[in-house]
């Protein structure tokens, strides 16, 4: 779910055009898991509407200087940055952070900005790397939030993913020995 808020300047808007998103299908998306202490970052390239882990960053002075770099590099033209809020929808401290955060990016780095819920996507990103056996950091998990978070945005514009076809061959199996 994407959200709008009127304390925000309008270039923050996450209300999104029917039929696509002009400036996703221009450059690159960057969206963002913003903490205290780290920003999670997952990248979906220009035209490809597929997100991947892209690090993270420490949230401190140096970070717009280093989101900058990003944004160049990757010829993003658009950040995604995630809105976190409890489970009834309602703001919590972290909010305003992200929010002033959204509002600090978009004027000091010259990209569109949208604000996209981020519920429990980092919980989701633990219980992943968890099932996965992987030894994790905390920027590894805040990284995969990102992912979640792009994954949502994408979904939002393009519509959902479609199932690869081997996900399909194996659930048409299942359901075979199943009935068998």
């Amino acid at each position: 779910m994407t959200t709008t808020s009127s304390d925000l300047p309008s270039d923050l808007s996450s209300d999104r055009p029917a039929g696509g998103d002009a400036a996703a299908e221009r450059g690159a998306l960057l969206a963002l898991d913003v903490g205290d202490a780290r920003i999670g970052m997952a990248l979906a390239p220009a035209g490809v509407a597929l997100a991947r882990p892209f690090g993270w960053v420490q949230h401190d002075e140096s970070v717009f200087d280093h989101l900058r770099k990003v944004i160049s590099d990757e010829s993003v033209t658009r950040l995604v940055v995630g809105l976190p809020r409890n489970l009834n929808g309602d703001d919590t401290a972290q909010t305003a952070v992200a929010r002033r955060f959204a509002q600090d990016a978009g004027q000091r780095l010259g990209v569109a900005v949208v604000l996209q819920d981020e519920a429990l996507t980092s919980h989701r990103a633990e219980a992943e790397l968890r099932q996965r056996a992987a030894a994790a950091e905390k920027g590894d998990v805040d990284a995969l939030a990102a992912v979640y978070i792009l994954e949502d945005y994408l979904q939002g514009v393009y519509g959902p993913a479609p199932v690869p076809a081997d996900d399909v061959m194996s659930v048409k199996k299942r359901s075979r020995r199943a009935h068998a």
